[in-house]
Parts: C-alpha cells; structure tokens; sequence
C-alpha cells in the first residue's frame, strides 16, 4: 500500500473541497482498502467522512417517503423497523450484503460506490478497467459475468441495495464540488461515459452521494427481493431480483442484479398486465412464465454463463407467483 495522507473532515462540502483525482473518500472502507492493499487505488490523500455529523440519519413515513443519510450502515437499514414495514425489498437486499461485520461497518453511499469484483480485475491482470483496451475475461472465466448490457466491460455490478432502490424509484442526492446538490435517478447515477474505466458510476472525482430518497407512493407497496449467491451465504449475487408492486396498476417494477454491469430494469411498460384476482391459477403461473421470458429476451450470454438466463428467469416466476399466491 503507498503512503498517503489522512485527514478528517466534519461536513461533505469539506469533503468535496479536498476530493480529486489523487484524493478519495473514506465511510466503512470495506471497498476502499482491500483496494488500496492490491494497489488498484493509490490515493495520496485520504478524507473521512465517517464521522460528519447526521449523515447517518434514517428518517421514514408512509406519507412523506424515506430519506437515508449516505453514512447509513447496512446492518441498520437491515434492522430498522419503519423500513422494513414500508420499503421491505431494501431493507431484505441490505441484510444480504457480505457478514454481520461487513454490514456494521458497510454505509449505503459507499456500497453503491463499489468497485467491481471480476477475478481478473482484482488480480491486476490487464483488462479494460486498469488500462487495456479488452476484456480478457470475457473469452476467460466468464461464468459470473454479466448477460445483457456487456461491454467494454462484462463484470456485474455487485451491491444489492441498488437493486432493490433501483425497483424503487430511488433518487441519489450527490453533492458536487461547486456546492450545488443534484438529484439523480439510479439510472442516471450508473450511467458513466463508456470511456472511464476507472469508475461505475456518474460521480465526478470530487463528489459524493450525500442521501438517498424512496417515494412514498411505494411505501407500503408489496415487495420483495431475492438473490442466488455463489458459495456462500456472505458471497456476491450469482443474480438477484427486486420485484415492487404499485399500489395502482397491474404491471411489477422488476430490476435485476449480477446479470449487467449495472442495476438492470425491466421495462415495466412492456410487459403483459398481470391477470385480476377473480383469474384461475394457471392463468397467473403463465403470465409469470411470460414475464419471466421477456424479461431476459435480450440476453446475449458467454460461453460459460448462460445458466445465469435460467436463473432469472427463475427467481422473476417466484417473485411474482409469491405475491400472487397470496392475492
């Protein structure tokens, strides 16, 4: 690890008036040093934000929606008794991340921030995130790497959360280094130009994500979130679903996880109406089958993964025939 200089600020416009290039920002660094110890980060200055008050701050309602301070740790979200009653499918995905003490030091800004975990990245062997301009992994080891949305890069983005706020409508409250707050969708906020391989995400080198908002007009909605992990119960989503249902309108929000280099949504809008309650049984397994199908219509697997079709589609039917069954 190169040496670097360590400063401790009180307030994220201080943070964003230090932040740079050769400057990062520190929350629970679960991410941030295993990144530094395989020298794929060498920042010379690093700003802790950990201790800025209130950022940490978890405020829900049924009328007003959620807002969730960036600092938030994931073992709270996961415990936190309004956010499991109204925004469960968050509150499930956050309880997922890593180990218990992953989750107690992990913040929400900062596993939205994480790099991705492609062998061949973490290894320091060239690929287009440290410089190259292939992916090696790609005609490698690709059973884990993502089936839509590919290229240049194939590695899945691995949070969770994001999943789940990405079914939700979240909005991303950044703070830039002028001073000036911009609220982004989860969308925009993983929508980098194709040509930074240093970064995921739409922040600038001196932003940072300050909140995270949640509509109320999903509070209370009937929701949920699955994931199929590796090996073990603390690993990465092999693929994961977050599945809403509007409180009006017959068609899910659907996003997925572990299948794209980002959060992927389902295009809601298209998909087939779910049958009405008076409707037998069968019909609502095939509208799920449907739904399932058209789904992943797109994917265009690798020649190691397409196992990873077959899952969402799978785990797509058992959200939807959960919510279903119990209608």
């Amino acid at each position: 690890m190169r040496s670097f200089r360590y400063v401790v600020v009180r307030s994220f416009a201080e943070a964003t008036a230090l932040l740079g290039e050769d400057a990062v920002a520190l929350a629970g660094g679960t991410d941030l040093v295993p990144l530094m110890q395989e020298r794929l980060a060498t920042p010379r200055l690093v700003v802790d934000v950990s201790r800025v008050p209130g950022a940490d701050e978890i405020v829900v309602s049924s009328t007003n929606g959620a807002r969730i301070g960036a600092l938030a740790r994931l073992a709270e979200l996961a415990m936190h008794p309004p956010l499991r009653r109204h925004y469960p499918a968050l509150s499930r995905a956050c309880a997922t991340v890593g180990t218990a003490q992953i989750r107690n030091v992990g913040t929400l800004g900062g596993n939205l921030c994480q790099r991705p975990r492609c062998w061949y990245y973490r290894s320091g062997i060239q690929c287009w995130k440290t410089g190259s301009r292939s992916c090696p992994a790609r005609d490698g080891a690709n059973e884990y790497l993502a089936v839509v949305g590919g290229g240049p890069c194939w590695a899945p983005h691995p949070s969770d959360p994001a999943v789940a706020l990405l079914a939700l409508d979240a909005q991303i409250s950044v703070r830039r280094s002028d001073g000036q707050v911009t609220s982004l969708s989860v969308e925009e906020f993983y929508a980098p130009p194709p040509e930074r391989p240093d970064r995921e995400t739409c922040l600038g080198a001196e932003d940072l994500i300050e909140s995270i908002s949640l509509p109320a007009r999903h509070a209370g909605a009937r929701q949920t979130y699955l994931k199929v992990m590796q090996r073990q119960t603390w690993d990465f989503a092999l693929v994961s679903v977050a599945v809403v249902w509007p409180k009006r309108g017959r068609r899910p929000r659907i996003a997925l996880g572990g299948v794209a280099p980002r959060p992927w949504r389902v295009a809601s809008e298209k998909l087939p109406p779910a049958p009405r309650a008076t409707a037998r049984a069968e019909a609502a397994e095939i509208w799920a089958v449907n739904v399932a199908n058209q789904a992943l219509q797109n994917a265009v697997p690798l020649s190691g993964n397409a196992y990873k079709i077959d899952l969402a589609k799978s785990l797509i039917r058992r959200a939807l025939q959960a919510k279903l069954g119990g209608r």
